[in-house]
Order: structure tokens, then sequence, then C-alpha cells
């Protein structure tokens, strides 16, 4: 498509819908950040890419159920022409400052430029006819929830119940809530608050995770500021907090983490063993590894780290029983993160099970390394049935030396944190309840016989 020099965030965003609704699945926070990187644009432009993006993918399905009442045979038209008409639509339901007119004018500018010049008249026609009912189609989307694929909706339906799942889906809807931590040691976390308040930015402590404060400001912007000051804040849901938490790594300890991805759980570990011990980071991805390091660096704790750049289902083939403790970071489904994340709801349910049994195999690998009496933590940014519950359990019908952790009176497991324990003894954070990712958790001791 040709440049107009004409609405270019829409084009932009138009651009981006085409790729992923044409079976190409992206990650939207690595497209947009390079989209953003390529092109001028400043702090409102960039948030309105994203809300733009994040929107029509999140609510996609009822998008063409608006705009499917305007067209007679809506199958045969082009997926480009279905996500222009998506976008005009969003903005005349969510973008309460763009007006009709605009809208409607510059959805017509871009088919023409962009390929669709003999649909132009169906575009105007149809976003007309919506914008002369904007507040009554306003007041319906009001009500909208996420748009989930149906094998997904049955698992949490049946999961929640009709009235919470409703609840989930509208949570899902909403805006992400990011959060930071202080990186390095020495940092308190009202240290991080006065510091952020310095650069505009205004935060608020999390009431259940000790170390999360949840900012408002967008994710760019937050990645500006941790570069800005290396070594000193750190962008992490409390999800991801809260795995190492319940991992406690100990100062002399020998710890593993297989799966570490760029180190935002690693260099918690590291901080928390008071530069002490040797934690061992098993990462098959060389980009991430080289993130990894560089982290690993600026916070100073290179002496206790060792990055290794391995295959994560058979890492440490001969650190049988060396390790005190073992997180294993497993790749998933990412169902967890739809709020920030809107792509994965167009992921098939073959993916989940794909993943279940990468997972299991890094579960099975990763109980050789834990010693006699040794913690092992299993985390993952989902919740599908599939990369949870019928992961833990088989792979405990198949390791009957692994003993599950719970709140119910065992030492290693931290109290301020019972309350998120399931009755099948895990860990479940769901962001209507937490303003979090949704992520799951469960922890086991080896058994001394």
């Amino acid at each position: 498509m040709k440049n107009t020099g004409l609405f270019p965030v829409r084009q932009e965003a138009w651009k981006i819908l085409n790729k992923i609704f044409s079976g190409k699945i992206i990650f939207l926070d690595q497209e947009y950040s390079r989209r953003i990187q390529s092109h001028e644009m400043n702090s409102v432009d960039r948030s309105l890419l994203v809300n733009l993006l994040r929107g029509v993918v999140k609510f996609h399905c009822h998008l063409d159920n608006v705009s499917r009442r305007f067209l007679e045979n809506p199958d045969r038209l082009p997926p480009t022409l279905m996500n222009l008409l998506r976008l005009g639509i969003y903005q005349l339901l969510f973008l309460e400052r763009i007006p009709a007119y605009a809208v409607v004018n510059e959805a017509v500018q871009t088919a023409s430029a962009g390929g669709l010049k003999r649909f132009c008249g169906l575009v105007n026609a149809v976003l007309r006819k919506i914008s002369l009912k904007r507040e009554q189609w306003k007041q319906e989307a009001v009500q909208w929830g996420v748009c989930l694929p149906q094998w997904i909706e049955s698992q949490w339906r049946k999961r929640l119940g009709s009235e919470e799942f409703r609840m989930l889906c509208h949570s899902l809807a909403s805006s992400p809530v990011l959060y930071v931590r202080a990186a390095s040691p020495g940092v308190a976390r009202q240290d991080v608050a006065r510091w952020l308040f310095s650069q505009g930015i205004q935060s608020r402590e999390h009431p259940v995770f000790p170390l999360a404060l949840g900012v408002q400001a967008d994710y760019t912007t937050l990645h500006i500021l941790q570069s800005k000051r290396p070594g000193f804040i750190y962008i992490q849901d409390p999800g991801s907090q809260l795995a190492v938490d319940i991992l406690a790594p100990q100062a002399g300890e020998r710890i593993v983490e297989i799966g570490s991805g760029v180190g935002g759980k690693t260099s918690l570990m590291a901080l928390m063993m008071g530069g002490k011990g040797t934690l061992k980071a098993v990462e098959p991805d060389s980009k991430k590894v080289h993130t990894l390091n560089k982290l690993i660096s600026e916070i100073g704790v290179e002496e206790i780290v060792e990055v290794i750049h391995a295959p994560v289902e058979q890492a440490l083939p001969h650190a049988e029983g060396w390790a005190d403790r073992v997180l294993v970071d497993a790749p998933c489904s990412g169902f967890g993160t739809v709020r920030r994340n809107p792509e994965v709801i167009l992921k098939t349910e073959r993916i989940a099970e794909f993943s279940a049994q990468k997972q299991l195999q890094m579960l099975k690998g990763a109980s050789l390394l834990v010693k006699k009496g040794g913690m092992m933590v299993y985390c993952v940014c989902t919740l599908t049935r599939q990369e949870t519950i019928d992961v833990i359990h088989c792979f405990e019908e198949e390791k009957e030396n692994f003993q599950r952790i719970n709140n119910t009176g065992d030492r290693l497991f931290p109290l301020r944190y019972s309350h998120l324990v399931t009755e099948g003894g895990a860990v479940e954070l769901w962001p209507h309840q937490h303003d979090t990712d949704g992520f799951f958790l469960a922890a086991w001791r080896k058994k001394w016989r």
C-alpha cells in the first residue's frame, strides 16, 4: 500500500491486522514496537496504535457481528476489507474523540490507497449507517467481553461458572496493568516509587505481592525508563514475581532455572540469594541468552549466575541430584496474557496440547536435578487445562517420589499466598480476581525415600 501521508497510525494498524488475521501469528508487542521504532511517533500516536490493535483483536467477533448486519455476503469479501471495517467500527464505538466523519473519510481513503478502491462505496455506506446510531452501538459495546475461541470458553466457563466467566471476559477486555520492581540489590520498592514519581509516573503498591508496583504508563514508556537507568527498575508481572517468591532461593544454595527467557525470574532469584551460591540459568534461544547476559551484568550478579545456552528438555545431564531448588519456567500458549497479548486468542487448541507435551518433558528432566528434600516449582502464564492440571497430574503419576507442596502447614510455602491455593493444591491467578496476568504454579518437595 502506498503511503499517502494521511492517517499513518491507522494505516500501520491496518497493515498489522492484515498480518494477524491472515494466519501469521505474531507477537503484537514486538510488531508494534518495531513499527514505532521505524516511524517517528509521539506518545499520543504510540498509544493510539496499541489501543487500536489490542481493541480490534479482542473484539473482532463483536465487530464482525455489527458489520454483518449491513453486508449481504460478508464471507465473500476480502479479509483485508473486513479488517478495515473492524478498524473503523472500533473507532466509532470506542474512541469518542474521533469525529464520525473523520473515521468514515479515513477508512474510504485507506481503502482507495490500499488496493480496495472498488469497495470504497461499501466502506462509506456501512460506516455511515453505523455512525448514524453511534450512541446506541456504543451502549451495546460497553457490554462486550473478549472474543475467546470456543474450546477455551468451554473450559473456563466450566471452571468458573457463567457469572464469573462473564467477569473474566470483561476483565480481559480492559487495558493491562503494568508492574515494575526494584532491579538491583539495595534498592527498595519505595526508592522505585519515588524515582518514578520524579519521572512523572504514578505508582501504587500491590496489596498481596511485596515487590510489585502498579504503574500508570504504557510499556514503551517504561522500557525507555528502564534503559535510561539500567539495573534500577524491571518490568515484571506479579505472577512472575510470585513464582520466585514461592521457590524462595536462599543464600549459598544451588539453584537451576529451566527456561529462563530474558531473565526476569533469574535476576530476581539472584537478588534473593544475596550474592552467595550458584544459579544455573538454562535458555535455548540465543537472542534471549544475549539479553539475559546483559541484564545479569547490569545488576552485578555475574559471579553467582551461569547462563547456559542449551535445550530445555535435556538440560544439565551431568547434574543429577545437584540442585537445592529448581524452577521450571515452561513455554506455553500464553492464554493468561490476553490483556496485553490478545493475539493469543487466535491460537487453536492444538497449540495448548503441543505445549503440554513439551512442558511434561521439561518437568521430567528437571526433576532429576533436584536433590532429596529439595524443591521444584513449575509455572506457566496460561490457564488452559492441558497445560496446568493435566501436566502436573501426569507428572505425579510417573514421579511418585515428589510430594505436592501447598499451604497446609508446609514450612516451604509462604503463608501470605495461602488464599491463592486451589482445592487441588496448586496456585492460580485470574485477571478478574487479582488484576494480574493469568498464571498457574505448582510446587513439590522431593521425598527423602
